[in-house]
């Protein structure tokens, strides 16, 4: 063979062929001085051809036979071809490339707040296949999806620590001066009274659930007027359910005394219905400011409610320390001194909610202000402050998304609060003793469960905007809310043993009480690892919204319990035995939620491989139909 002879056919229509040279060496120049992009020279060249219409010509060509490859194009590695075409009769020359050029490839740069980014890059020449974590903490280096570190889930959970201290520690204050300056009757009266207002205040607390969760996740999703309205329909509700509570408590305070405390301990029966009576009075503080610290929590603001804080303490102790000493008005002023603290917080909280909403809507404004040329920047702030209201009324709609997230939020919470009250009901048939030792018991478990309360509002508040965007780093964030569960579970289990072994004269002078209170010690401890590792698992379901399986825990535990109970008491136990039964119970939930949220993963997991394979599916039909559409 002389000469290999390549056939074009155009129809009757003349085309000029043009001629690419591809060098076989690759020298990629690199410009990064003013063109962020990135300039290839030398790499691709084309001979020039003359695009005139060549004249017609019947003469046939002659071309010469295939000789060694040439160089005259300036191409070394290039070899010529002639072309014969059956409509031109001008020979045109095609340099045909040895070898392509293989794919120049450079790695992203990293962005400048993602310091991890460049450890986390994998090559894709070294493999095409790279393991899902890697690729996990690639997007997270790169902004995609970004855990966030321990340091900021403490600066979190430390003021909404102390938060939710506020409530415990103002019964423990009652109680500590109560039972220093009165009688075991009146300390053993704050027993069941607190146990009724504590939980009824706890039932109501499903509205500051339900706040944290739906605000939470309006301002992860970048509304946050749509956050305000529901701050404000929660507070409008919260208020209107806290003035029904002090009507139907104060009316009902005396019967319910006399059937919690019974026969064996009447003499505490007139005091704590006193107690109670008062307390019902500060149930509209009470809810409004259990909204307002969950709106403060939702926008991860866990500081602004610790400025009330030592207010709230401060008015709590003076008022104490001269309604219950020199004034000698026992457990009546106790009562009087906690809900005047409760209505300092709700009005600080009040202040600070308006001051932050409006802050928020002013900035918007101006930003809104500075793309209109029409605007007075000067009024900006005069308007906003005007038409800011924190409260509103729900819209219909509103208010069935609120009442769908807290009727059984309510059930949970109140099954729960019936076992309080069970086991304060049970304690009082033991004695006056029995009863005044539980009531220092459950004080220090109410005091150190915040703990355990802490961790689980911090997942509320973080982990419903990873749900939707990585479901490892998700799980990533529950199992580091779980160790930190675990080891704040042993501090507070040994604080709360270690305050009843070794400080019982901080909150009695009865040598009895204080022996009981030695025995109890333990239980107490291992009741409150249990409820403090619950509290992370409880908060990861709170934010998947595993609603229902949560009020039928509670409601099943709740059961188990009061049998429980009617067990130790039939069989002649004592207070040991019942804080025994509490501990198991703990200790058992724990069981119940590691399963259920391995079940809620386990079905987001299915709904997300079925969301990929139906935009898969979607994707392949999409190229299907435009491979019809274009196809010749």
């Amino acid at each position: 063979m002389s000469a290999l002879t390549i056939t074009a056919a155009y129809g009757l229509t003349w085309a000029p062929v043009l001629r690419p040279a591809i060098q076989r060496t690759h020298s990629p120049k690199m410009s990064f001085n003013n063109d962020p992009h990135l300039e290839l020279s030398s790499s691709f060249a084309f001979v020039p051809t003359d695009l005139h219409n060549p004249a017609s010509s019947n003469v046939p060509l002659q071309f010469p036979p295939l000789e060694a490859p040439s160089t005259s194009s300036g191409y070394p590695d290039s070899v010529q071809y002639p072309i014969e075409a059956a409509l031109s009769s001008l020979p045109t020359s095609v340099d045909i490339p040895i070898a392509p050029a293989p794919p120049f490839i450079l790695p992203p740069l990293p962005s400048e707040d993602s310091p991890d980014a460049t450890e986390a890059y994998v090559d894709p020449l070294k493999g095409l296949e790279q393991d899902a974590e890697v690729v996990q903490y690639a997007d997270e280096g790169d902004g995609a999806v970004r855990m966030p570190r321990l340091q900021q889930l403490a600066v979190f959970a430390i003021p909404t620590l102390a938060i939710w201290l506020s409530s415990p520690l103002l019964s423990v204050i009652d109680t500590a001066v109560v039972g220093k300056v009165c009688s075991t009757a009146q300390l053993a009266a704050l027993g069941p009274s607190t146990k009724m207002c504590d939980n009824i205040a706890y039932f109501a607390s499903a509205i500051g659930a339900a706040t944290t969760n739906l605000a939470a996740d309006a301002f992860a999703s970048g509304h946050p007027n749509k956050a305000h309205r529901i701050v404000g329909g929660s507070l409008t509700i919260a208020l209107g359910l806290g003035f029904a509570i002090a009507v139907g408590l104060r009316m009902a305070a005396t019967p319910l005394m006399t059937t919690m405390v019974g026969a064996s301990s009447a003499a505490a029966i007139a005091p704590a219905a006193q107690y109670t009576a008062i307390r019902a009075l500060g149930y509209p503080a009470a809810l409004t400011t259990m909204v307002l610290q969950a709106a403060f929590l939702a926008s991860k603001d866990a500081t602004s409610p610790l400025i009330a804080l030592p207010l709230v303490a401060g008015a709590n102790l003076l008022g104490d320390l001269i309604l219950v000493g020199p004034m000698k008005m026992g457990a009546a002023g106790a009562a009087f001194a906690t809900i005047a603290a409760q209505f300092v917080n709700a009005a600080v909280l009040l202040v600070l909610w308006k001051r932050k909403v409006v802050k928020g809507r002013i900035t918007a404004a101006a930003v809104s202000a500075a793309y209109d040329p029409a605007a007075d920047p000067d009024t900006v702030t005069d308007k906003v402050d005007r038409r800011v209201r924190v409260m509103t009324v729900p819209s219909p709609q509103e208010a069935v998304t609120l009442a769908a997230f807290i009727a059984p939020m309510m059930l949970a919470i109140g099954a729960r609060s019936y076992m309080g009250i069970a086991m304060a009901a049970a304690v009082a048939s033991l004695g006056t003793v029995s009863l005044a030792a539980h009531q220092v018991v459950e004080c220090l478990y109410w005091l150190f469960s915040p703990f355990g309360d802490a961790v689980s509002l911090s997942v509320q508040a973080f982990l419903p905007t990873l749900l939707k965007r990585s479901a490892v780093v998700s799980k990533r964030l529950q199992g580091l809310a779980l160790r930190g569960a675990a080891a704040l579970s042993v501090f507070a289990g040994a604080s709360g043993a270690a305050l009843l072994v070794g400080a019982p004269g901080l909150f009695t002078t009865s040598a009895t009480v204080s022996a009981v209170l030695g025995q109890v010690a333990p239980l107490l401890g291992v009741s409150l690892v249990g409820y403090v590792i619950t509290g992370a698992l409880e908060g990861a379901l709170l934010a998947r919204r595993q609603l229902r399986l949560l009020a039928a825990s509670h409601v099943f535990n709740t059961a188990v319990l009061a049998f429980g109970v009617r067990r130790v008491l039939a069989g002649g136990g004592g207070l040991r035995q019942l804080w025994s039964a509490m501990a198991m119970l703990n200790f058992a939930r724990i069981a119940e939620f590691a399963w259920a949220l391995r079940r809620a993963e386990r079905q987001s997991d299915e709904a997300a491989a079925a969301e990929a394979e139906a935009i898969e599916a979607k994707r392949r039909t999409d190229e299907q139909q435009q491979h019809l559409v274009f196809a010749p």
